[in-house]
């Protein structure tokens, strides 16, 4: 079951992505199996968009340490609440997994 903290980031990423305010630019897949998205957003600053990466590491053994993310906001609360850029990244995964 999903928190509200994390349907209430859902929908942010989701909105921005329906906005083109945040989208993935690309993905690359790494060895061991770890897949890289490259996920520019204009969400925290319009004028000077970024460009994160998210990583999925799926050989790593913690669950909660599996997804990880360069922005401010996952090192503050990723391990806790996922950021919007790793909830894409999982949503466009979890689309690839099941098509």
């Amino acid at each position: 079951m999903l928190t509200k903290a994390v349907m209430d980031r859902l929908n942010r990423a989701l909105v921005g992505a329906s906005a083109g305010m945040i989208k993935i630019l690309a993905k690359f897949h790494l060895p061991k199996g770890q897949v890289m998205w490259q996920i520019w957003s204009s969400m925290s600053d319009r004028r000077n968009p970024s460009i994160y990466q998210v990583v999925f590491d799926p050989s790593t053994n913690v669950p909660g340490e599996r997804w990880t993310c360069t922005c401010q906001d996952f090192a503050k609360h990723g391990h806790q609440t996922p950021c919007k850029h790793v909830l894409l990244a999982q949503l466009e995964h979890q689309q690839r997994v099941e098509a």
